[in-house]
């Protein structure tokens, strides 16, 4: 299943970038709700949620995920990164959604932790929280972690696979634009991470910053990423852009189609 991410035209509102990718989407009528929006959305009554839903179900185009707000992943303890999760869990069962995108809990610094000390919290919180989120998930959401845009813990391959080992519904986002700003060989990261692929996030940049541009528009070698990727998971394009940028829901689906995901 392919999609494209609501960050296209995230300076709208969320009823209005639903209208907006029913009006423009032609091809891939999939969306992923953008953080921004979920986070919108979070702090929006029931009813507002509810309407969304509504609108969404008379449309021609379905939103098949969520990504979690970024704020919720700044703790410092495990129980507070599950009660958040249970905040996004309640808004996915209002708008029936079940696959989730989450990042990495990092912690934040203080002057009595050593960096050792920070990153081994930091790993043993992952470890609880998720097992904790897996649970919690209980056969009915699927959970994808996401690769960190940034060097701290959750960047690397083998970060996500100690995460993600031996639980039932969680699996790996591999956020392809990340891995290459970290300037890591992509093909060896699918390579590590490739048994717990359920998810893929899909956008270039210059190898610098975190540019969310369409593929071919920075300077990711595509064909063998493409050919490593499997097709039969679901596959988000992320790219960055609002609604002033005419054309690009439908650019985006145009540059998806010359790279075979189509």
């Amino acid at each position: 299943m392919i999609a494209i991410s609501s960050l296209v035209i995230e300076d709208l509102d969320p009823v209005a970038a639903v209208n907006t990718f029913s009006e423009e989407a032609r091809v891939i009528r999939n969306f992923e709700l953008t953080a921004s929006h979920a986070k919108y959305l979070m702090l929006k009554d029931v009813s507002y949620v509810k309407m969304l839903k509504e609108l969404i179900s008379t449309t021609n185009v379905r939103l098949v995920a969520i990504h979690a707000p970024l704020e919720l992943f700044n703790v410092r303890r495990a129980l507070n990164a599950v009660r958040n999760v249970e905040s996004l869990f309640k808004l996915a069962s209002q708008l029936e959604v079940y696959s989730l995108t989450l990042h990495v809990f990092q912690i934040s610094p203080s002057t009595e932790m050593s960096t050792e000390s920070m990153l081994k919290a930091t790993r043993d919180l992952n470890k609880r929280a998720f097992r904790e989120i897996d649970s919690m998930a209980r056969g009915v959401f699927k959970i994808f972690i996401e690769n960190s845009s940034q060097r701290t813990y959750g960047f690397l391959p083998m970060d996500l696979v100690k995460i993600v080992e031996g639980l039932e519904d969680t699996m790996v986002c591999f956020d392809i634009g990340h891995a290459h700003v970290n300037g890591l060989d992509l093909a060896l990261f699918h390579e590590v991470i490739e048994d717990y692929i359920g998810m893929y996030h899909v956008h270039d940049n210059d190898g610098t910053q975190d540019l969310h541009l369409l593929p071919l528009m920075g300077n990711i070698k595509w064909d063998s990423v493409i050919s490593a990727m499997h097709g039969d998971k679901l596959i988000i394009l992320e790219i960055s852009g609002s609604s002033r940028n005419k054309g690009l829901i439908r650019l985006t689906e145009v540059v998806a189609k010359a790279l075979g995901l189509i």
